[in-house]
């Protein structure tokens, strides 16, 4: 009985923390979510008016782990192997996002950014 009570215990313990951090480590699902923001706006773009920019902002919050990737001072602040892990859980973001949004993208309808002239 009290194994049980114990077991149940880190059960709850372990979803609060979960719901409390709220960030999401599966790279399919953050693409997706990444992938449903620019269907969004692109639903009602017209041409030259979709920023990706504004998804990419939002997708960074999405997940510890590219948190982590886009700290440009990510060297001091974590270690080697958890800057590691970020980056290859990025690049599995990036690739799947590569197949489920910018194969299908209509770029007419995205910002142009200039390039910097040098």
């Amino acid at each position: 009985m009290r194994n049980c009570i114990l077991s149940f215990l880190l059960v709850i313990l372990n979803e609060s923390c979960t719901s409390i951090t709220n960030k999401n480590e599966d790279p399919l699902k953050v693409a997706k979510f990444y992938c449903n923001c620019v269907n969004h706006q692109l639903a009602g773009a017209k041409d030259s008016s979709v920023n990706l920019n504004d998804c990419e902002t939002l997708l960074i919050h999405q997940s510890r782990l590219l948190t982590i990737y886009t700290d440009f001072d990510n060297l001091n602040n974590y270690s080697y192997l958890t800057i590691d892990s970020a980056r290859k859980f990025a690049t599995q973001v990036f690739n799947i996002e590569d197949t489920l949004c910018y194969e299908k993208l209509d770029f007419r309808k995205v910002k142009k950014i200039p390039h910097i002239k040098m």
